[in-house]
């Protein structure tokens, strides 16, 4: 992460934006990890969010493995939540993105991803490479959104959101709370 400080990173931004709590469970650095998914949490929560890809890309020794592992996640992700909308945000741009690795090159692994996510009923798909602009500029170090690259990131998730229940439900909590200060 390369936002000078959390306040600036996209989760707390759109958290923000929609007057929803937050709890970020992954770290820089994380994949696919099905063992990572706590349904011991003392809430339901309205929304999840997935942002993971990029890391498995370099992580796995084939796309067999990197699926397996997709999969296994958003298994368990389902069985612990079955109620509640699940959006799985494919990776962003990296400048190295066209490299070739065990896995392919990072658009392979995109695609893949939304292959498996299509077999789940209440998982949505945002695309990535629209959220952040393409540009180096956005990025410190060719992969990790800057400050400028995290509030692109933000605007264009709270929009890729705004036809979901959970969006609309918030704007009408945020309109009630406007009015009961003005009366």
């Amino acid at each position: 992460m390369d936002a000078r400080n959390p306040s600036s990173t996209y989760p707390v931004q759109v958290s923000r934006f929609l007057n929803m709590n937050m709890l970020n469970q992954a770290i820089g650095g994380y994949h696919f990890e099905a063992d990572s998914i706590d349904g011991t949490i003392p809430f339901k929560p309205d929304l999840i969010t997935v942002a993971y890809g990029t890391n498995d890309w370099k992580k796995h020794k084939s796309m067999d493995e990197l699926s397996y592992k997709c999969k296994e996640y958003l298994d368990k992700l389902i069985e612990t939540f079955p109620n509640t909308p699940v959006y799985i945000i494919t990776p962003i741009w990296r400048a190295i993105m066209f490299n070739q690795l065990d896995t392919g090159t990072l658009l392979d692994v995109i695609e893949e991803i939304k292959r498996i996510c299509n077999n789940y009923e209440n998982v949505n798909i945002i695309d990535g490479l629209k959220l952040v602009p393409n540009l180096p500029k956005y990025y410190n170090d060719g992969t990790h959104p800057n400050d400028e690259g995290f509030l692109h990131y933000s605007i264009n998730l709270c929009k890729a959101l705004s036809g979901s229940n959970i969006f609309q439900m918030s704007l009408q909590q945020q309109s009630i709370k406007q009015s009961d200060l003005k009366s």
